[in-house]
């Protein structure tokens, strides 16, 4: 491998490290989006009168035990 090759080889694996970093905070990012979006989702779920008599049903048998 010439230094030219070397040279090219280390700036291309420059510019894929600089990618991988970005990608790692879209993701975080993301992940922590996903995470208040189903946070709101389960709250509303849970808090909905037809829920809440849902969860009284579902109850009922674990109380029997």
């Amino acid at each position: 491998m010439t230094k030219r090759e070397n040279y090219r080889a280390v700036e291309k694996l420059k510019l894929l490290n600089e990618a991988l970093g970005a990608t790692k905070k879209n993701v975080a990012r993301l992940q922590e989006r996903h995470h208040v979006v189903l946070k709101k989702i389960c709250s509303y779920t849970l808090l909905t009168p037809s829920s809440k008599k849902l969860w009284l049903k579902l109850e009922q048998p674990l109380m029997l035990l």
